[in-house]
């Protein structure tokens, strides 16, 4: 369906509008360039009868004049649409118009008369135009529907005025223009004679009144560097499918669009409400109807979460494909599952970076303003942390919970509350976040274990944003490294030897090695030595763990307690042996220390030994061969200790210095 200028055949335009019938639950005007798209819900009585036309400029028709009088249907189906909206006028409506219609024409020829600014014909005359064509031609409109414009057009008692009209916006007959401005007052003069010139404002006043009961749904959305060829995708985009959250400043939704291959992110300056007296910003996750679980807007901002989760946990279904498309993600994603990925994103906006936007990167940090940092106490108390402990009390995803019984069950109300009154007051102090981030550490730490961080690194590795975060590269190194540990042991074996993985990658946090490599991945590669070893010689998962774990005590703030209390006395003992006492302690000490430990606690360290000579290929130079120096001091003591070791690690260390030479 086309509508303004486009619906007469004869007519010569420069712009194109057209009405487009979809699923949304909003009467949108969508402004493309020079182009408009209207869209419109495809059922007509969803349409109330005196919505107004939505329009940025001046808005005062109802919209079933301008689909009944400014438009020309295209096919039967769009004239049914005309059709229904017809038959729910009465005649009363039509005389409301009709009246409504002269008096709105002669305020706009005094407008038109009292001009003296406008001196080119095609916007001088474009206001006669507009009183005659867009006006007068229907104040007797048939009530039937006017099937063909053009005919109407063409046999209406105007049509010599339009086309006058339209030959001086061309400049054609200049010099006539006092004759044309003679008839159309004339015309007017009559028309305001038979309604009455009071009765006609009354209709006015009236018209204007219904128009604003009825004016909530419409929305305008403004897309200056696009035209009618993107139309169909944003007439999709805003006939949005799941609503995120909304208030007087910003609506995030997310909108199921059929011709997309992968999501979209989109992000439209809208005008809404009566008389389209206010703005906001509408951001717009559009997906494919084939969401992959681990689908997020590609070039995008760096994500935390996938879309999927976005959809499980913070949105809320508007349409039936949005439930259809909830309970396919809802077979793939547990409750659960999200519940401890949200705790290790968690765990990143604490004390990681975030891509420095954690509170551990903030806090210290005196170029960042006060109130940026609680931002990320905001992300964890009101929203990940709540979220999760909802998930995992309830079985249940919280997309439809509001917030304050959300925070209730998520135990993170008093910290919610006050994160909300620092962002009204924008003056929060450093005692204050001090405070507060200690109150959420002890509502985080009751519910977060390592293994949360572990899942949440190989979710991300999933959804490609692991590489974005800082560290990425070695992040991915340590997915990759976890994933071939795994791979090596029996699967009753998996869930041990990810628990001692996850305390390793958690624990390490940021310390890097000599060479600036992440420490958690040298202890992983000591584990994939460990669980090669085991697999040739049958060795059990303890030996893995304890490898995994060699340096936990010595190098992390992991108490022994905790060792023991998660991994038991043999893997204690196994990791105290090859723990050193302080960095001074003599090679030899500490090497019969370790032999005491047994034949596993030589086996790690053998393990270790050999991954050291390893990294030292990535550190300085000078660093590389007092360490190698040291190794080759410490060799007859492995020779008694661990004679099949001592062979390699002496071959390995007398290669190096070799070549150091």
């Amino acid at each position: 369906m086309v509508y303004g200028s486009e619906r007469f055949e004869s007519a010569t335009v420069n712009n194109h509008n057209e009405v487009l019938l979809t699923d949304t639950r909003k009467i949108t005007k969508i402004v493309l360039g020079r182009d408009v798209a209207l869209v419109l819900p495809k059922n007509p009585d969803a349409i109330p009868k005196w919505a107004c036309y939505p329009t940025h400029q001046e808005s005062w028709l109802p919209l079933w004049f301008v689909l009944l009088n400014h438009a020309q249907h295209k096919t039967p189906e769009e004239l049914a649409y005309r059709q229904r909206l017809n038959e729910r006028l009465t005649s009363e409506d039509r005389e409301l118009m009709r009246k409504a219609l002269i008096y709105k024409a002669n305020e706009f020829w005094r407008a038109y008369k009292q001009d003296t600014e406008t001196k080119e014909p095609r916007k001088k005359y474009k206001n006669i135009t507009r009183i005659v064509q867009d006006i007068l031609l229907y104040v007797d409109a048939p009530e039937t529907v006017i099937e063909n414009q053009e005919e109407y057009l063409t046999s209406h008692h105007l049509f010599p005025i339009i086309q006058k009209a339209n030959e001086l916006r061309r400049g054609v007959g200049l010099e006539r223009a006092s004759d044309l401005e003679t008839q159309v007052e004339q015309v007017l003069s009559n028309y305001t004679k038979q309604a009455g010139g009071e009765e006609s404002r009354k209709a006015y006043e009236e018209l204007q009144e219904k128009l604003l009961r009825s004016s909530s749904d419409e929305l305008v959305i403004l897309v200056p560097d696009k035209n009618i060829a993107d139309a169909e995708l944003y007439a999709d985009l805003v006939s949005y499918d799941l609503l995120m959250s909304e208030d007087e400043h910003d609506q995030d939704v997310v909108s199921i669009v059929s011709s997309l291959d992968e999501p979209q992110f989109h992000q439209l300056d809208a005008k809404f409400g009566p008389k389209l007296a206010h703005e906001r910003r509408m951001d717009v996750i559009a997906v494919p109807e084939n969401l992959g679980v681990w689908d997020v807007v590609r070039g995008g901002k760096e994500s935390y979460q996938p879309i999927s989760m976005i959809l499980m946990t913070h949105a809320k279904p508007e349409t039936e494909a949005a439930v259809k498309m909830q309970e396919q993600l809802q077979r793939e994603l547990t409750p659960q599952f999200v519940a401890h990925h949200y705790l290790g994103a968690a765990e990143e906006f604490l004390h990681r970076d975030a891509w420095g936007k954690s509170f551990a990167k903030r806090f210290e940090d005196g170029k960042v303003k006060q109130i940026k940092k609680v931002i990320p106490l905001y992300r964890v108390a009101c929203d990940l942390l709540p979220r999760a402990v909802y998930m995992l009390k309830t079985g249940k995803f919280p997309a439809n919970v509001e917030n304050d019984e959300l925070w209730e069950i998520g135990e993170t109300k008093e910290e919610a509350e006050k994160i909300q009154g620092h962002f009204k007051r924008q003056d929060v102090t450093q005692k204050e976040l001090a405070e507060l981030s200690k109150a959420i550490e002890a509502k985080f730490r009751k519910w977060f274990n390592d293994t949360d961080y572990l899942l949440f690194l190989e979710n991300m590795e999933k959804m490609g944003q692991l590489e974005t975060l800082t560290d990425g590269k070695q992040l991915q190194e340590a997915v990759r490294l976890t994933e071939q540990i795994t791979e090596l042991v029996p699967r009753e074996q998996t869930e041990k030897i990810r628990e001692a993985i996850a305390m390793a990658i958690s624990r390490y946090k940021e310390q890097h090695r000599e060479g600036g490599e992440m420490y958690a991945n040298h202890v992983l590669r000591v584990g994939r030595r460990a669980a090669e070893l085991a697999k040739s010689q049958g060795l059990g998962a303890d030996f893995i763990q304890a490898a995994i774990l060699h340096d936990i005590l010595e190098d992390t703030p992991t108490t022994e307690e905790e060792v023991r209390s998660r991994f038991g006395e043999k893997i204690l003992e196994i990791v105290k042996a090859v723990s050193h006492k302080d960095e001074d302690e003599p090679d030899e000490e500490y090497l019969n220390r370790v032999a005491k430990g047994g034949n596993l606690a030589v086996l790690v360290k053998r393990l270790d030994r050999l991954e050291n000579l390893n990294d030292l290929n990535k550190a300085p130079k000078e660093f590389r061969l007092r360490k190698l120096r040291e190794l080759e001091q410490a060799i007859p003591i492995w020779q008694r200790i661990d004679p099949e070791g001592a062979a390699e690690i002496e071959k390995i260390t007398h290669e190096m210095l070799s070549k150091e030479s």
